[in-house]
């Protein structure tokens, strides 16, 4: 007899949630889910961003964009793609966090449910890294209202 998967397990006791109540923690399982689930989005993540470093199309840019923000965005994106993908883990997540979802330290450090300081750490390492595969691509490092990568306050 074979095992239902997770998800069968999840949608068969979503009328009886008193199924659960089977167990003696439901906690472990649904972070191994989640876990999973974690890893297969890194996994695709990291394969996106390898694919556009090599064909400098970003799948995600609409036609509706501004050209000339399309054509930096273009030149740009292998090194960005390269830098992120080199960044470890916890790095990745806080940059983009905090950069491209808009969060401040603070609610980066409650998303990931770490402390500040080590998002502090991992936001300057990453910040570090990516300036470090900019300028190693001759690229400058500065955004488009001067600001470096990632720097806002909070």
């Amino acid at each position: 007899m074979s095992t239902p998967s997770d998800s069968s397990v999840i949608d068969a006791s979503r009328p009886d949630p008193e199924r659960f109540l089977e167990r003696p923690s439901a906690a472990p399982w649904l972070f191994g889910i989640a876990t999973n689930l974690l890893r297969h989005h890194w996994r695709r993540e990291r394969r996106q961003l390898r694919a556009l470093a090599r064909s400098c199309v970003d799948p995600v840019v609409s036609e509706a964009d501004e050209a000339v923000s399309r054509v930096d965005a273009a030149r740009a994106a292998p090194t960005l793609a390269r830098g992120l993908a080199s960044l470890k883990r916890g790095e990745r997540d806080v940059l983009l966090l905090h950069v491209w979802a808009e969060l401040s330290q603070a609610e980066v450090a409650e998303a990931l449910e770490l402390p500040e300081g080590t998002v502090r750490s991992r936001l300057s390492r990453a910040r570090r890294r990516m300036r470090e595969q900019i300028s190693a691509s001759g690229q400058e490092t500065a955004g488009p209202a001067g600001d470096d990568i990632g720097a806002k306050s909070g």
